[in-house]
């Protein structure tokens, strides 16, 4: 992460405006992808920003997405900005597999809605058929499943191995905790083998 030579101001307005920000509620499907017979449902970039910006304005915040392609990675910078002038920024990458205008579309949003999610530390969420949340660590969503079936794909990565590394039987059993370190160890595996 990178920031600004002070931070004081940022971070006690991040602190108040995290303590209001709701998560996103699911607002849309994804046919493409089904798990256990049910199409897959998240939050869209527009919901999750829907809850964000209103929050953030609140407490002088705003944020700003630069995105660009390079060399078959979508990078996605995000930076938050404080009313004091105060910042900080993170960077996230991501490969393509369809490298036409859909599919650097699709990684871009992606990039954006998991990195401003990550800066307001929200989540999405839903309901189960009866209304009850689940019980248990939350697993990963069905669009990080698919996300890490395609690096593995992307990287070469032996998914048995892959799995076992995590001490999980099968992909689906990660828990939403451990996705972003699953994620990077993928990243970090695709970019030794494009060296």
């Amino acid at each position: 992460m990178n920031k600004s030579e002070s931070t004081k101001e940022i971070f006690a307005a991040l602190a108040k405006a995290q303590g209001e920000i709701k998560n996103a509620a699911f607002n849309a499907e994804n046919p493409a992808f089904k798990r256990g017979g049910k199409i897959s449902e998240y939050a869209d970039l527009s919901a999750v920003l829907k809850e964000i910006r209103p929050v953030f304005s609140k407490h002088g915040l705003s944020i700003v997405q630069s995105p660009s392609f390079a060399d078959g990675l979508v990078t996605v910078e995000t930076i938050v900005c404080h009313a004091s002038g105060e910042w900080i920024s993170d960077i996230s990458r991501s490969p393509v597999a369809k490298q036409d205008a859909q599919g650097i579309g699709s990684v871009t949003t992606y990039l954006r809605r998991y990195a401003a999610q990550s800066f307001a530390g929200i989540t999405q969420e839903g309901d189960d058929d009866d209304g009850a949340t689940g019980s248990g660590p939350e697993k990963i969503n069905d669009e990080q499943f698919a996300k890490l079936n395609e690096l593995v794909s992307a990287s070469g990565a032996d998914l048995k191995a892959f799995c076992s590394h995590l001490k999980i039987s099968k992909l689906e059993d990660l828990s939403a905790q451990a996705f972003s370190t699953a994620e990077g160890l993928l990243l970090n595996k695709l970019k030794r083998g494009q060296k």
